[in-house]
């Protein structure tokens, strides 16, 4: 019964609700079963996006005159999505001619002004930044913008010059345009101490935008995706690496009531450039962005701010840096690969050894990727390497975690069961990419897993703790599913997925309404 009053209180179910219609949208989007022609597929999405959007804010306005805050806020920041969700779906549009692509760009630019009208009027205390609707205009009037420029551009110019330009042009949309947006939210004033009847809220206006630039990003991949623009991975770099300095910049207002230490680690979100050098090595971009962090890391350390992380990060991104050179260059400097190799294998052995060391999260995360990079040197080529690269750095972070003495932060342990299920939820989709095969690796993972797990919950007794080992001897049961696979693949699984997504919608405003019965009574 405690398990499941601490699931009410957090009331997952909103953001489940948002991503399985979302997600059922866009499989019955590619489902030609239900719709004759494309047009109607593209209506009946696009229709179905702004209905949720206005029961998000319709609801989150019910509940705040009810004084349900916690779950209000929820909805507030969800509502970013289905705002700029309907021109991802117009990129469908272009396919069907300029006249109908420009209506429906126009139509989701005003629905979505409306909705967030809606919110401001309907929650008049609601604490966001005042510059936040300008910063919102930007965002619909690029979005807008964006399909138009490039439907006329394709149409104005021949193959030839097209095939030249495209390039060149979408690669200044992802490291100029993008970016740009997220400098935008630097400017935007501070909500350190902002607070919504008995909730902190200086979070809401960082979460909203994180919501209009994801959703952005996603409208611009889906641009690349229908005009065949070529993709690399340092594209998303720079919005990345400054929406981590963001992070960072704005650290007090999102960090405020948690542990102090996971505040100091939001020194460590920019260091996420220096990993993305070995996806993409050779990269001009990666080594300005390396550079850039390796001299801000370094004036952070002479400051002594959070010395323990920034000389370490500054490390990390002096390698990048070497990482990101270009390629006869990194040749002259290392040699052969396997000289690469022998460096990548001596600075794993290192890490194991000062990660083994100490029993604190920091060194489990460095045990993690100390372990994985070896591993990403070995089977980066292979069909399943991404995923056993998943697998092997979810099961090597939660069995150093066993490590951690009685008495952790309150971040850390909830940390220990965020990653038990991503573990659970990449075995499943391991299990689904090879057709219901569980391939041996995956079956050693699920029954490692299945005694540690076992082992921690006879140390520990408690129902979180029990549960774990039933999941993952739920995973190695995954092959006798097979035949409830069957029946539900009969049914389109867009269909499937905006009834349970409604439905998670309504469980989360019964539990909010649930939580605020219960807390009148006890009181």
């Amino acid at each position: 019964m405690r398990c499941l009053r601490r699931v009410v209180a957090g009331n997952p179910f909103y953001p489940l609700s948002a991503a399985l219609v979302l997600l059922g949208v866009f499989l019955l989007a590619g489902d030609e079963r239900l719709f004759a022609s494309e047009a109607e597929q593209l209506h009946f999405n696009f229709g179905a996006v702004e209905a949720y959007g206005f029961i998000i804010v319709a609801t989150a306005v019910f509940l705040v005159r009810r004084v349900i805050y916690y779950d209000t806020l929820m909805l507030v920041v969800l509502a970013g999505l289905p705002i700029l969700v309907p021109f991802i779906l117009i990129s469908q549009g272009a396919q069907l001619g300029r006249t109908t692509m420009i209506i429906l760009c126009g139509l989701a630019a005003l629905l979505g002004t409306g909705q967030f009208a809606v919110l401001r009027r309907g929650i008049r205390q609601l604490p966001i930044s005042t510059g936040l609707p300008w910063l919102l205009g930007f965002v619909l009037l690029f979005n807008l913008a964006l399909p138009i420029a490039l439907k006329e551009a394709h149409a104005r110019l021949d193959a030839i010059d097209w095939a030249v330009q495209q390039d060149r042009h979408w690669h200044l949309g992802w490291t100029l345009l993008l970016p740009a947006l997220v400098l935008g939210a630097f400017a935007l004033p501070r909500q350190r101490h902002a607070v919504f009847g008995d909730c902190r809220a200086g979070w809401l206006t960082l979460s909203f935008v994180a919501m209009l630039l994801a959703g952005t990003g996603a409208h611009f991949a889906s641009l690349g995706y229908v005009y065949s623009f070529p993709w690399r991975n340092e594209f998303v770099c720079p919005t990345i690496w400054l929406l981590a300095w963001l992070a960072y910049h704005r650290r007090g207002e999102w960090t405020e009531g948690f542990d102090r230490q996971l505040a100091r680690l939001a020194i460590a979100l920019p260091g996420v450039a220096a990993a993305m050098a070995i996806l993409q090595a050779g990269s001009a971009t990666l080594l300005w962005l390396n550079l850039t962090n390796l001299a801000a890391f370094g004036v952070l350390s002479v400051q002594r701010e959070s010395r323990q992380w920034t000389l370490p990060l500054a490390a990390a991104s002096l390698a990048g840096t070497i990482l990101s050179l270009p390629a006869s260059l990194l040749a002259e400097i290392l040699g052969s690969t396997d000289r690469l190799w022998a460096l990548t294998l001596t600075g794993s052995v290192i890490g194991l050894l000062v990660g083994c060391r100490y029993r604190t999260p920091a060194a489990t995360v460095t045990v993690a990727f100390s372990t994985l990079a070896p591993v990403w040197q070995l089977w980066s080529d292979t069909p399943d390497g991404p995923l056993l690269l998943g697998q092997i750095g979810t099961v090597t972070w939660w069995l150093h975690s066993l490590t951690w003495p009685a008495e952790v932060p309150r971040y850390a342990g909830r940390l220990r069961d965020v990653v038990f299920g991503c573990w659970a939820l990449h075995a499943l989709a391991w299990w689904s990419r090879n057709g219901g095969d569980l391939t041996g690796a995956l079956a050693l993972s699920a029954a490692t897993m299945a005694l540690a797990s076992a082992w921690f919950a006879w140390q520990r007794r408690s129902w979180p703790a029990i549960a774990r080992p039933l999941i993952a001897c739920a995973v190695l049961a995954l092959p006798g599913m097979d035949e409830v696979g069957a029946m539900a693949r009969s049914t389109p699984g867009g269909l499937w997925l905006l009834l349970i997504g409604l439905a998670s919608f309504a469980a989360g405003t019964a539990a909010a309404l649930w939580r605020k019965r219960t807390h009148e009574h006890g009181r």
